[in-house]
């Protein structure tokens, strides 16, 4: 009798700790906004004061954060992105939890504009399905830029003849450009070819290529 009994509290016990288990590991093993801001503050080469926060507004599957250093000390520093993506909790997504899916670090040019890239695949978090064509994110920072404004102006071929289109940007701070459906899909082969970076007098300042 007191085996049945001390066997019908211990299954109760013993799941309630391993459900009290799993959370303590989901919530160590996971990110907030804030508590990825400071490691992106604290634990690389950016001596930055802030951050930025990007997502990719057209994209399908855009659930991951894209945070970028605002107001770096040195902008002869390397600089890093940081890609957050909504960590799984068993079958589950809780809003406002990431896991840190990659870091992409670039250097610094000697026109002011420092710019690097990420090329990727979107994907479901809880399906787990692809989306059928990449993305191209354009990343970087104008703060040693002294100009009063300043564009970035990027070309894409799409079956070998090229399309640009030019987005305005801000001296002084960061910024994520992205560029959608580079592959092949519905017979249409998109390839970037190039980003132009201009000042407020439309000099040419800078040319990105991968």
């Amino acid at each position: 009798m007191k085996k049945k009994k001390l066997l019908f509290f211990a299954f109760p016990a013993a799941l309630v700790l391993l459900c009290v288990t799993l959370c303590i590991q989901y919530l160590t093993s996971s990110y907030t906004f804030l508590k990825a801001e400071t490691y992106l503050i604290k634990h690389t080469a950016q001596q930055a004061s802030g951050t930025s926060r990007h997502s990719d507004i057209e994209d399908a599957y855009g659930e991951n954060l894209y945070i970028l250093p605002e107001d770096r000390k040195d902008p002869h520093q390397p600089f890093e992105l940081l890609i957050l993506r909504p960590k799984k909790f068993l079958r589950f997504v809780p809003a406002g939890r990431y896991e840190i899916a990659a870091t992409v670090s670039c250097a610094p040019s000697t026109t002011g504009i420092t710019c690097g890239s990420y090329l990727f695949t979107s994907r479901n978090t809880v399906t787990g399905e692809k989306a059928s064509t990449k993305t191209l994110l354009l990343f970087g920072s104008l703060l040693a830029l002294d100009s009063a404004s300043a564009s970035c102006e990027y070309t894409v071929l799409e079956n070998g003849n090229s399309t640009s289109e030019r987005i305005v940007l801000t001296p002084g701070r960061s910024f994520a450009v992205f560029i959608h459906g580079l592959g092949t899909a519905n017979s249409v082969t998109r390839a970037f070819l190039e980003a132009k970076f201009y000042d407020a007098d439309g000099q040419l300042l800078y040319v990105y290529q991968l």
